[in-house]
């Protein structure tokens, strides 16, 4: 069985150059492809302890796991926040030790600007949230 581990933030493939530069640990969809084109259809296990982070590279990542030929197992060994979770959604099956923590919330963003501005991501937040 090959581990993959999901630590840190899940950001988009653009911003993973990134986190590394800085040696953040970070999560992204590329990522996630080269690691799964890797495992060629081994069985793999989703080593999960992150805070979450994009919703859209994390319904990616989603989309790659329910579609990998392999059994999927997620392992919440510390935190599955927010994005995270749906990393762990995608898997075949999920175990959490004991003094893990799984974090569900609805979306959430920050906007400036006049009253249409805010009417326009309120309703980016309800699809998104729907979507989930």
């Amino acid at each position: 069985m090959k581990t993959i581990k999901v630590e840190g933030y899940i950001v988009s493939t653009e911003d993973q150059e990134i986190y590394d530069y800085f040696g953040y640990p970070a999560t992204s969809p590329g990522r996630m492809t080269d690691q799964l084109k890797e495992a060629a259809g081994e069985d793999i296990e989703i080593v999960i302890n992150s805070y979450g982070g994009d919703v859209w590279a994390a319904a990616d990542m989603y989309a790659q796991l329910r579609k990998y030929e392999g059994e999927t197992k997620a392992s919440i060994t510390g935190l599955a926040a927010s994005a995270a979770t749906i990393l762990m959604c995608g898997c075949d099956s999920v175990e959490a030790w004991p003094a893990a923590e799984i974090m569900v919330h609805l979306s959430h963003s920050y906007q400036d600007g006049n009253y249409r501005d805010m009417l326009e991501v309120a309703e980016k937040l309800k699809t998104s949230d729907a979507g989930l």
